[in-house]
């Protein structure tokens, strides 16, 4: 994962599907370490593909040190969804 200041926010991008394991367990430390000094952060999923349930209870709670900390999270670039339901790998 890399991360850089934009303004007053950090940026961060993981790189690689957020599954179990060291990329989340990276994302969880970093991203809990900003938030509770009360930093503005972004998670840019430009170069992620998959969450899994973990990686996206770590977002939520990060969310709400953030808030309760005066800081801000957010989202940007998600990988538009693939829609299987219909079997014909149309992109959404």
């Amino acid at each position: 994962m890399t991360w850089t200041t934009l303004g007053e926010s950090v940026v961060l991008r993981p790189r690689g599907d957020l599954l179990e394991g060291a990329l989340s367990d990276d994302l969880e430390g970093t991203l809990l370490e900003l938030v509770e000094r009360g930093r503005r952060v972004i998670i840019c999923l430009s170069e992620t593909r998959h969450l899994a349930a973990r990686a996206l209870g770590i977002i939520a709670n990060a969310q709400a040190v953030a808030l309760r900390k005066g800081g801000g999270l957010a989202l940007c670039c998600a990988p538009k969804r693939r829609d299987r339901a219909r079997g014909r790998g149309a992109w959404r």
